[in-house]
């Protein structure tokens, strides 16, 4: 099974052409009877036991679902259907536990989601994801990647300030709708302390299309290269895009947050912790500053 699950991530490891009308989700691909919403993510999916209820869901005709990250921790399952996906339910079944990018048509009935699937990227494996969710985090995370311009940047420079780690990549969809959110968080807190750095799942060799996304969608904060599912869990995050960790300045993780954020929800997480640098700076003898409301 491993073997084929290496040859499937190998097959659909390039991006599939977006067609109008696509519709693209990132998330664990799981059997839609065996993951609980009650257990995870507190318990990791994809063990053993899980494989084999999958498969006896799947001899049950019960289908697949990808597990997608909602905001407040929560999750939302939407079932998939094999459609014109390579390999068919089959490949579904094998990729389960696997963290992935899918694309298709996304129908609702009943109050369900389901979505007639045509390429699906596979993110993390399914051995990747649980060994990410079950290393233990470090009290000081540390994150050592590279700028667009090739040279080493680390968290540890930024000492002093409250950082706020976004984890995305060019390739998904969600991050993308949520990069202007980051933008205009850095335009309005920056002048208080607060620092946002763009951690991008894209590796160097990609730095063109990175270059080119940031450029459209205007962002105002550094980015890096490089990051890795295993860089996501040292900061209490799913090994799912996009995912975002605040850090006070000592460098500790005091949120963090799955799936897409809004400007409004990092407000009210930063606010708190920047009024009184803010405060202070505007009763500075010298430049005295307008505290955004």
């Amino acid at each position: 099974m491993k073997i084929m699950l290496i040859a499937l991530v190998l097959a659909f490891a390039a991006p599939a052409a977006a067609r109008a009308g696509d519709d693209v989700l990132a998330g664990q691909v799981v059997c839609s009877t065996c993951w609980s919403e009650a257990e995870r993510p507190k318990v990791p999916y994809g063990n053993e036991a899980d494989v084999a209820c999958a498969q006896q869901c799947a001899e049950q005709g019960i289908p697949r679902a990808l597990a997608v990250a909602a905001p407040g921790g929560k999750f939302e399952l939407v079932l998939l259907e094999a459609g014109t996906f390579p390999g068919g339910e089959k490949a579904l079944l094998e990729l389960v536990g696997a963290r992935a990018e899918a694309r298709g048509v996304i129908r609702t009935a009943d109050g369900k989601r389901t979505m007639r699937l045509e390429s699906l990227r596979v993110i993390a494996t399914r051995e990747e994801t649980l060994k990410s969710a079950a290393g233990p985090r470090p009290a000081i995370p540390s994150l050592v990647l590279r700028d667009l311009a090739g040279f080493e940047q680390s968290l540890e420079r930024l000492r002093g300030r409250i950082v706020v780690v976004n984890f995305w990549a060019a390739w998904c969809a969600p991050c993308g709708e949520e990069m202007p959110e980051f933008a205009r968080v850095q335009s309005r807190y920056g002048p208080w302390g607060l620092q946002v750095v763009g951690a991008a799942a894209d590796t160097p060799e990609a730095h063109e299309t990175v270059e080119a996304f940031i450029r459209k969608a205007k962002v105002n904060f550094p980015i890096w290269l490089g990051a890795t599912t295993a860089s996501m869990s040292d900061f209490g995050l799913l090994p799912a895009l996009p995912g975002t960790a605040v850090l006070d300045r000592d460098g500790k993780v005091i949120h963090a947050l799955t799936g897409k954020v809004t400007e409004a929800a990092l407000a009210a997480v930063l606010e708190p912790l920047l009024r009184p640098a803010a405060t202070a700076t505007a009763r500075g003898p010298s430049t005295p500053s307008q505290v955004p409301p």
